[in-house]
């Protein structure tokens, strides 16, 4: 059997499916409800500035002040899954100096007075930055 004939098979079985009926939520639950149900909660955790040395857990967004310096390290889970290591801080009129773990890939520069969101997948850094008022 060619590719063709086996493509056109699962084009046959797919076309058979037809359009799943549309389910009318309202009946059940309100618009907020519906609003919020597929949302998808991410745990916000406020640091403070004496925070400088923080042990960061997967998939929770971390929310520094204004700090001098910060340390990020990770905390390891047991099982290996999708983890997302997700912070912000200010830097102040000295740009804050960060460490982060051995082995991260990032062009990151810290400069002065820059509020950055961080986020870190697969050790590989991805960041944003502006400017504070």
């Amino acid at each position: 059997m060619t590719v063709e004939e086996v493509y056109a098979i699962l084009i046959k079985k797919i076309k058979k499916i037809g359009t799943p009926p549309s389910v009318d939520l309202s009946n059940y639950y309100t618009k907020p409800q519906v609003d919020t149900m597929f949302q998808e909660m991410i745990e916000r955790i406020d640091m403070s500035a004496s925070d400088t040395s923080v042990s960061l857990k997967p998939n929770k967004l971390y929310v520094f002040p204004e700090m001098a310096e910060l340390t990020i390290n990770f905390s390891q889970a047991r099982v290996i899954t999708y983890r997302e290591y997700h912070f912000i801080f200010k830097s102040g009129a000295t740009p804050t100096v960060l460490t982060l773990p051995q082995g991260i890939v990032s062009d990151l520069a810290v400069e002065a007075n820059r509020i950055y969101e961080v986020s870190i997948i697969d050790n590989y850094l991805a960041w944003t930055s502006w400017a504070v008022s």
